[in-house]
């Protein structure tokens, strides 16, 4: 499907379709489930069994309405998340799904208002335009878990009830979780949940889910009456849980084809690691339009590197200086113009199973140097 609509800036989306669902607990191709897949089987059966209700798995298309990512979920029209520095349209009012809420609305709407109670799972993946580094991705995985019920109305204790029942399940014990109240189009009473955790970046808390109540008006729309029907919503990243249940610290180790790697992404075991390897780090000084954002340059940075998209460790912009901070020496060596910042963007390749070549490495910059600058000139790296 993907193959047959127009290319966002150059990205081919064609790609984007042949990335495998992770989540997917069902492989046409027989392959096996994947440690993430394993997630949404130990969610499923593990809501099954703690709520007696038989949860209903909703999947989806990739490509969807732009009404049902935004719009249905009462999204503001000038609100951020819309921002194409954020979002893949496809333009005719379609784009690539940012969150697997999207499938809620219609989701809500084909429920047996016979049945009482109801409990939605809607996992897969979903595409954004995002920064690079060990923990993102532009291709995360989602679940939501909706609780939909006729019953007395649902609030707050079980709003908490079920998220500590969703991360004791999907971390295998009894986490310390604290909330922070924050906000949602489609909910109220919002609230961010935060894991306790201690490892080699210290003492901390790490974000892994969000939550709220279903916010009336979308019951009403998808004909279930508020005065009846109330509803839980929780949101989560399945990347991230997977590496905390399995201890990895390289989000593109779900991914790695190297045997030794690709092997213990077929269970929920801890991870044992593979010798990991140096990387390499290099600063990239450009040209680029003032406006160009960081995930426009990650974005241009992935596509050029192609097969070797997967060496990129991370992509930061390290400096930044105007057009009138630059001295005219400096702008004529990198051509920069009027409306142009100079960068120094700071690239670091590593590959987890095996040192890189410098001359693997050299070959790679080379060639996202020449699509990252914008100059008149050459320019030079650093």
């Amino acid at each position: 499907m993907l193959a047959s609509q127009s290319h966002l800036a150059g990205l081919p989306l064609v790609k984007m379709s042949d990335l495998a669902d992770l989540s997917e607990t069902e492989r046409a191709d027989g392959a096996y489930v994947h440690a993430i897949g394993l997630l949404v089987e130990t969610l499923t059966a593990g809501l099954a069994r703690t709520s007696g209700i038989a949860p209903t798995v909703v999947r989806g298309p990739r490509i969807v309405p732009v009404a049902d990512n935004y719009d249905r979920l009462y999204y503001p029209a000038d609100g951020e998340a819309r921002s194409p520095r954020y979002t893949h349209y496809l333009g005719e009012g379609l784009m690539l799904r940012t969150q697997m809420t999207a499938l809620v609305p219609n989701a809500l709407a084909t429920l047996d208002q016979s049945r009482p109670e109801h409990l939605l799972i809607l996992p897969g993946i979903v595409h954004r335009r995002d920064v690079v580094d060990r923990i993102h991705t532009g291709s995360p995985h989602q679940c939501d878990v909706w609780r939909i019920s006729s019953g007395p109305s649902l609030g707050r204790a079980d709003l908490i009830a079920l998220v500590e029942t969703i991360a004791r399940t999907l971390l295998g014990y009894d986490p310390e979780l604290r909330y922070n109240e924050t906000g949602h189009p489609y909910t109220l009473g919002g609230l961010e949940v935060e894991l306790h955790i201690k490892d080699a970046g210290g003492d901390r808390w790490l974000e892994i889910l969000e939550c709220g109540l279903a916010r009336p008006q979308l019951l009403a729309d998808a004909g279930l009456d508020p005065a009846r029907w109330s509803g839980l919503a929780v949101g989560m990243g399945l990347d991230r849980l997977a590496m905390l249940r399995k201890g990895l610290d390289d989000i593109r180790l779900l991914r790695d084809p190297d045997p030794r790697i690709a092997a213990q992404m077929r269970n929920l075991a801890p991870y044992i690691p593979v010798s990991r390897q140096p990387n390499i780090k290099r600063d990239l000084s450009i040209v680029v339009p003032a406006e160009r954002s960081v995930e426009d340059l990650t974005e241009t940075a992935m596509n050029a590197a192609g097969e070797q998209a997967r060496l990129i460790e991370s992509l930061e912009v390290v400096a930044r200086y105007d057009y009138s901070q630059v001295p005219q020496i400096a702008r004529e060596r990198l051509g920069l113009g009027v409306g142009q910042d100079n960068r120094l963007v700071r690239i670091t390749l590593s590959d987890p199973g095996r040192a890189l070549r410098r001359q693997e490495a050299n070959g790679l910059y080379d060639r996202l140097y020449n699509v990252l600058h914008e100059g008149s000139a050459p320019g030079y790296a650093r």
